[in-house]
């Protein structure tokens, strides 16, 4: 029997290098950016969702960011395992880490180059084999870092976004191994999970070669919907 899981953020941050000690987990929206340069400094988002989801196969796996800014050059964002158990409202650049900036999974990550939009543009990218290996663990937690590669800047949504629709959403497909049946689901009515589905046009091919690119942002009057999820296997229904 297959299983929808959808939930929204337990915790989330963003980390900066320029105020390695302070906290930000109280600020919406989220920075995430990083200057050019030989010393560049970086704003990194942290995610915490708990998933309720137990040792099983994950199918597919949507994370869903909504863009609070616009963007007028091409960033690349890269998803990544944080290895580390952390708390949202005291995580800093220097801690808990053993390493300043977070300790992360380099092994296996998600990449996506975001080309320039106003409010609207959708990317996708395939999380499931990223979020695997914390789903093997058992208790449903999934902790994932995102941070720009190359130079570049966009400002996210974070659960203190008075407007839940724009909070970050972790949506996961899973199932028992040896099961392929797809029979039940959490994640809402049929008329809600229409409202998720993306035309091909949406689709952004994603990129495993870092390059630096520059980006700027300004305000923008409506905030742009940014999803990140599974490319191959259709949308969730």
């Amino acid at each position: 029997m297959t299983s929808t899981s959808a939930t929204f953020a337990v915790g989330d941050t963003y980390i900066d290098s320029s105020g390695p000690d302070t906290r930000f987990a109280d600020i919406t929206p989220m920075t995430l950016a990083r200057s050019g340069g030989p010393m560049p400094i970086e704003q990194r988002i942290l995610l915490e969702f708990d998933t309720e989801i137990g040792r099983e196969k994950v199918i597919d796996a949507t994370l869903r960011l909504y863009q609070a800014a616009q963007t007028d050059s091409d960033v690349e964002i890269r998803i990544s395992r944080v290895t580390t158990d952390f708390d949202a409202l005291d995580a800093t650049w220097n801690a808990p880490w053993a390493n300043p900036g977070g300790d992360i999974d380099l092994s296996d990550e998600a990449s996506v180059t975001l080309t320039p939009a106003a409010a609207g543009q959708r990317t996708i990218v395939d999380l499931a084999s990223l979020i695997q290996p914390q789903i093997n663990n058992g208790d449903g937690m999934v902790r994932l870092m995102i941070r720009v590669i190359g130079s570049g800047s966009m400002l996210i949504h974070a659960t203190e976004d008075p407007d839940e629709d724009r909070r970050p959403r972790l949506i996961v497909r899973s199932t028992p191994t040896g099961s392929t049946d797809i029979v039940s689901s959490n994640i809402g009515t049929p008329s809600q999970l229409n409202a998720d589905v993306d035309a091909p046009s949406d689709i952004a091919a994603a990129s495993r070669t870092p390059e630096g690119v520059d980006s700027s942002i300004k305000p923008a009057t409506d905030p742009a919907r940014v999803e990140v999820k599974t490319p191959e296997r259709g949308d969730i229904v």
